[in-house]
């Protein structure tokens, strides 16, 4: 066989080479199915409604995008809306007077451009709402201000018009965008703009009343502004207090139960709360107690804040409800969608686009959302498309799973987790619901740890208290022993030593700063007037203080304890427990000094870090007690804090009105000063670090530019 040449060994190599890339870019592009990152949120880490981003496999993917020409038909001019009732879809096109029916497998049955109103064809051009139940058809006909009730032969049977009625006021602009009916026959209607709640029509098409309305959340700091504008009225405080009204809903939905679910959409805040609620029927009140909860992302995007654009808010503009009770919330502003169980869990979020999506599952201008089956279909009213999701592998598994926890039963979700965990480590719910799984089967140390893994203090507390009642009950007369000869101990050690006059402390400093908790006035009066009390003592005391501080947040109860080693940071501790001690110190000082008081700074140190010692003594209490404590018995926790620093407070006040020799009226004002002094500090050292990066970041940018040329 002949030898290649070295000239066409190049050109196999290069041939080889080009092959090996073509098939490296077919299978990038074969993997990448879904083109956003699947991320989830996982909730009180580090604090009871902290949350904090994760990235985790996506729930949902795209299977198939529905457009005007994947139908056949003309250009849509504008989607508005989209309605599944399981066994057709209904696409709203609202800038055209039209309303196209699908089948479930979204292949196009009929189209509707008018309907029969007293025997006159009309258009519903402007209609920004359709809704299906049985054969009957609703449209939201905006611009008209009215819901058309259309059967199946295209005649209008009713309008819902404005109500006329004393409880609806003449200025009301009645316009209708979304309509739902529940299982008595009333109907619920949402009109654009209303802060007074839905519209209720009942079964006999009369007017009931608003209902569910979304109320003012008013701080202290909005309550004193309403009772000064009252006191002091004038027209631009009058202005100001009528646009301090509830936000208007964007959509609603009917569950199975008759329970609505309302959606809050633009509130013009950048961390809105309280936005998805559950009304029970009849009273309207809202039943997910999530008014803390903020729906949509917190800690993302945020760069497109200061954005040339300007500010963008989230937007939840959709919402629909599952049989299982789960609840798909859309953002129009980013386009994603949020699912979350019954209880305001959230469990996947998907989509994206941010106003500019191109790709398949992301959007220009998502405006509604509808589920059908499994599916979720989304309209995007720029793209005029339809998109539709249905769940990945592990979407699937998590919500099978969730629903049987949700349901109580644990065992039969336990092997579906242990499927979601070994797709992705990154799923908080799967740890939670093993956690219950085996509660449930008696296994409460690994109940425990599984727990404390997912950040379930709930099923951590049930796991703890058994298998601490288990070891009560093991060792009950050994620890009950254990405390009586320890007290006789103690209190022969004490008589004893007073008889025999034994001096367990010999060291004069040492005895001063351990009677400076029982005895202050005493221990203060001598570091003032005979020079006494140690500078080193005071620094260990310093030291030690910071250390149980640390150790505390570490080490404390998992019940009581939010410690997230992805975010803990042991120079913060030292900022806000040593660093503000000898803040403290050096701003007393100074302002002391100006106001004649007599301590000097060594002996305002001193007697500063010896009133630490309640507040050492109180963290390694907290320390011990928060891990054999329950959550129902966090009051004794409580009590042992809040007179660690009342001892805290009564020594310092003590012993700077001892060292400065000032009335206790004086004492306030000067401690008043001083904590004003630090605030000052600390803004200034904010403003020089602020200072010192920009500098920092010119200079590099500077040398950067040098360095190019």
């Amino acid at each position: 066989m002949r030898l290649l040449t070295k000239k066409s060994r190049k050109r196999l190599f290069a041939c080889i080479l080009s092959l090996v890339l073509l098939g490296s870019a077919l299978t990038a592009s074969a993997a990448t199915q879904v083109p956003y990152k699947g991320y989830n949120y996982w909730e009180n880490m580090s604090g009871p409604s902290s949350r904090k981003t994760v990235y985790s496999q996506p729930t949902h993917q795209v299977t198939q995008v529905i457009s005007s020409s994947s139908l056949g038909v003309e250009s849509f001019s504008g989607l508005t809306d989209i309605y599944s009732s399981g066994s057709n879809v209904y696409v709203l096109d609202g800038a055209a007077s039209k309303i196209l029916v699908l089948d479930k497998n979204y292949n196009l049955q009929k189209t509707i451009t008018e309907v029969i109103l007293d025997g006159t064809p009309i258009s519903f051009k402007g209609a920004k709402g359709v809704y299906a139940k049985g054969d009957k058809l609703y449209i939201c006909d905006t611009e008209n201000g009215r819901v058309l009730l259309v059967n199946s032969d295209g005649v209008v049977e009713y309008k819902y018009e404005k109500p006329n009625s004393s409880l609806i006021p003449e200025t009301f602009r009645y316009s209708p965008t979304a309509v739902e009916v529940d299982s008595q026959g009333n109907t619920y209607v949402l009109s654009e703009g209303s802060y007074y709640g839905i519209i209720l029509f009942g079964s006999d098409r009369e007017f009931i009343g608003f209902y569910g309305a979304n109320k003012v959340k008013n701080g202290i700091t909005d309550v004193l502004t309403n009772i000064i504008q009252r006191m002091f009225p004038n027209n631009a405080k009058k202005s100001a207090s009528a646009s301090a009204l509830p936000y208007s809903m964007s959509d609603l939905s009917i569950d199975s139960t008759d329970f609505v679910y309302t959606v809050t959409g633009n509130t013009k805040e950048f961390s809105p709360k309280g936005q998805i609620c559950r009304l029970n029927p009849g009273k309207g009140s809202n039943t997910l107690k999530t008014d803390s909860v903020n729906f949509v992302d917190n800690s993302v995007n945020t760069t497109s804040r200061t954005s040339a654009e300007g500010n963008k808010y989230q937007n939840l503009c959709s919402i629909d409800v599952d049989e299982q009770g789960f609840i798909y919330a859309l953002d129009s502003t980013y386009g994603r969608i949020f699912v979350y169980d019954k209880d305001g869990k959230i469990l996947g979020i998907f989509g994206g686009g941010f106003g500019r999506g191109s790709q398949k599952g992301t959007f220009r201008q998502a405006n509604a959302l509808s589920l059908n089956g499994d599916n979720i279909l989304v309209c995007d009213g720029s793209n005029n498309t339809i998109t539709v999701f249905r769940p990945t592998e592990i979407g699937s598994l998590i919500l099978s799973a969730q629903a049987k926890t949700i349901k109580g039963d644990y065992a039969a979700a336990e092997d579906t987790w242990r499927s979601v965990l070994e797709i992705d480590s990154n799923c908080q719910a799967a740890y939670s619901g093993l956690a219950r799984a085996e509660l449930t089967a008696g296994n409460y140390k690994e109940a425990q740890e599984l727990a404390r893994k997912g950040y379930d203090r709930d099923t951590y507390s049930l796991a703890f208290e058994e298998i601490r009642t288990d070891f009560l009950d093991r060792n009950f007369w050994l620890i009950f022993g254990g405390v009586i000869v320890l007290a006789a101990a103690l209190v022969t050690l004490i008589i004893v030593g007073k008889r025999r006059k034994i001096t367990v402390i010999k060291n004069e400093e040492i005895q001063l700063m351990t009677s400076a908790m029982l005895h202050p006035s005493n221990t203060f009066t001598t570091i003032k007037e005979k020079k006494k009390g140690s500078l080193v003592i005071a620094g260990v005391l310093l030291a030690v203080y910071y250390v149980s501080t640390v150790l505390r947040e570490l080490y404390g109860g998992f019940l009581f304890t939010y410690y997230d080693a992805g975010s803990f940071n042991s120079l913060w501790v030292l900022v806000k427990s040593a660093a503000l001690v000898g803040l403290w110190i050096i701003c007393n000082w100074l302002i002391c000094s100006l106001t004649g008081g007599n301590g000097r700074l060594r002996e305002i140190a001193i007697v500063t870090c010896y009133s630490l010692i309640p507040i050492i003594l109180n963290n390694v209490l907290q320390l011990v007690l928060t891990n054999v404590l329950m959550t129902d018995e966090a009051a004794f926790l409580n009590i042992i804090n809040t007179v660690a620093y009342l001892i805290f407070i009564l020594m310092i006040a003590i012993g700077f009105m001892v060292i400065h020799d000032y009335g206790f009226g004086k004492f306030v004002g000067t401690s008043v000063l001083t904590i004003l002094a630090m605030a000052i500090i600390v803004f200034l050292l904010i403003l020089l670090l602020i200072l010192v990066q920009q500098l920092t970041g010119f200079l590099s940018t500077l040398i950067m530019e040098f360095t190019m040329i």
